[in-house]
């Protein structure tokens, strides 16, 4: 009996029909590498400065707690321990190594940045993709950890990071295949501890397994069962747990001092209303990124890893909201998670398309990063900070201080109800604060209509007695005042138009107000006015 020549294939493995050309035959074929060049862009701006001045606020109450001081009793903040336990790595570099603490803070999120590229390599492997929607992954995973820009270290972007490989799992969870065991509990770990920096980031995890047992219950008993049965949310709710129980034995301060002094006031500390919140240009454009990737991820073909990115553009939404600030870097995994559903689902229509040649799939991710690039840059995030830094005089606020101050190591009591531009200006200068609220937002909150209540009168003083104060700002005025004549720093910056309405025709005035303090009078009579730069003040300690 002969054999045939070659083996023939079933019908529905026959070679598919030749795609018609839009790649011309003298035009050579785009490699891979190209690609990437939008995320290699952005690393290089993100390693530029300015550094972001909420990060470096972090990093300058981790450099605090390692020196020795209290956290949230001698340096308090509002946000959980987990930012600050992350940020003593960063800390213990620049305080045992030359190395500064902003490049030692770069470095370990470039090694943060590492370690979820490594694992989204690795869950992809196995995964149904085509070549379109593959090259598109591979030019915009990685752009999507950088493209925060000037954000690159703030909260959002780590979550966003830590949340990009769990999002690869929660698509392998629903439309398989299987994922073994150490990478799916490695995965889970690192994603809860992104998720577990502020406690609005969960709503990104109850969205994605909110679909997942959605769908299992929809698929009958044995899926159901299953689905109880992913060790994944459990290794998430476990890590949440013992962080949770962790928060009053090791940090009891935070439940004391900032949950029952700073509470109500950080509460009242946001927008106006939810209608200025949304009418911000960022946050509707935001917004309308995640409406479009929720239209295209409801239609047929979208995937199960566009829609995990929808979902997550969904939660980080609610999360934004919920904290009524409108600032960028809450904004920011809306942007970059929807951006991420739309570029993934328009690769996958263009895998259906007959006419796309496989060929021009690199040509596809690379249009595919262009256009979250060019996005994330018309918003601001990079590269026009970078490209500017310097020529605007805040800018300049780390050279002013380090030539006022002279050696490193200066304390510096800060008087001013922004961080910015006094950070990260401090930590090039590499001084430190020593106020222990890290600013006066206490204040703005307690004026925020300007005016003490009853201060319209005449005779009404302009600002409130000790024991009409509510009990934050009470804090800052009596730890201002007891801090400076204990134990007085080298030098106090002073904000001369502090962002506090003014009351009638009197402006507040920080001097003005600390000054009615016998213990902040005494200590500060050693200080003289030593130079004036961009509406701050500088006094030096008297010899």
């Amino acid at each position: 009996m002969s054999l045939p020549l070659h083996e023939s294939r079933p019908l529905e493995q026959a070679e598919p029909p030749r795609r018609l050309g839009l790649a011309h035959p003298l035009v050579p074929a785009l490699p891979a590498w190209a690609t990437l060049l939008p995320a290699l862009a952005m690393l290089v701006f993100v390693l530029l400065p300015p550094a972001n001045h909420d990060a470096a606020v972090i990093l300058d109450v981790a450099q605090r707690w390692l020196l020795g001081e209290a956290l949230y009793r001698d340096v308090v903040d509002v946000n959980p321990p987990l930012i600050f336990v992350l940020n003593l790595l960063p800390a213990a570099i620049a305080k045992w190594t030359p190395i500064p603490v902003i490049p030692a803070f770069k470095i370990c999120l470039l090694g943060l940045c590492w370690l979820s590229i490594r694992l989204m390599r690795r869950l992809r492997t196995g995964m149904a993709e085509g070549p379109a929607e593959a090259a598109t992954l591979d030019a915009v995973l990685p752009l999507l950890l950088f493209a925060g820009g000037y954000d690159f270290g703030q909260r959002e972007q780590m979550m966003t990071l830590t949340a990009l490989p769990y999002l690869i799992l929660a698509a392998r969870r629903l439309d398989g295949p299987p994922v073994a065991g150490r990478l799916a509990w490695g995965t889970a770990v690192l994603a809860a501890i992104g998720f577990a920096l502020k406690p609005h980031f969960l709503a990104v995890p109850l969205a994605i397994e909110a679909l997942l047992l959605a769908r299992a219950w929809m698929q009958g008993v044995p899926a159901r069962r299953a689905a109880l049965r992913d060790p994944v949310p459990w290794i998430m709710a476990a890590v949440w747990a013992v962080y949770l129980a962790s928060i009053p034995v090791f940090f009891s301060d935070y439940v004391t001092i900032v949950l029952g002094v700073f509470g109500d006031a950080y509460l009242a500390y946001a927008a106006p209303s939810m209608r200025v919140l949304l009418s911000e240009p960022r946050f509707g454009t935001a917004l309308l990124l995640m409406v479009i990737a929720v239209w295209l991820a409801a239609g047929p073909g979208s995937g199960a890893l566009a829609r995990c990115f929808t979902l997550a553009a969904v939660g980080a939404a609610g999360s934004a909201i919920v904290q009524q600030k409108g600032w960028s870097y809450h904004i920011l995994p809306i942007e970059l998670f929807a951006l991420g559903a739309i570029a993934i689902t328009g690769a996958r229509l263009l895998d259906r398309m007959i006419w796309l040649r496989p060929e021009m799939s690199q040509r596809v991710g690379l249009a595919a990063a262009m256009a979250v690039l060019v996005h994330m840059s018309a918003v601001g995030a990079a590269p026009w900070p970078q490209l500017g830094f310097g020529s605007q005089p805040e800018d300049r606020m780390g050279a002013f201080l380090q030539r006022e101050l002279g050696a490193p190591g200066a304390r510096v009591l800060v008087l001013a109800t922004s961080i910015w531009p006094i950070h990260p200006g401090l930590q090039y200068a590499g001084a430190r604060s020593t106020l222990r609220t890290v600013d006066l937002w206490p204040l703005r909150v307690a004026y925020t209509r300007g005016c003490p209540e009853g201060a319209f009168g005449r005779n009404v003083p302009r600002y409130r007695d000790d024991r009409w104060m509510e009990p934050s700002e009470r804090f800052v005025w009596r730890s201002v005042g007891t801090d400076l004549l204990v134990d007085p720093p080298d030098a106090i910056l002073v904000a001369l138009r502090p962002d506090i309405p003014s009351c009638g025709n009197s402006r507040f005035d920080l001097l003005a107000y600390f000054r009615r303090n016998p213990d902040f009078a005494a200590g500060f009579s050693h200080y003289a006015p030593v130079a004036r730069y961009i509406g701050f003040e500088l006094y030096r300690r008297i010899p």
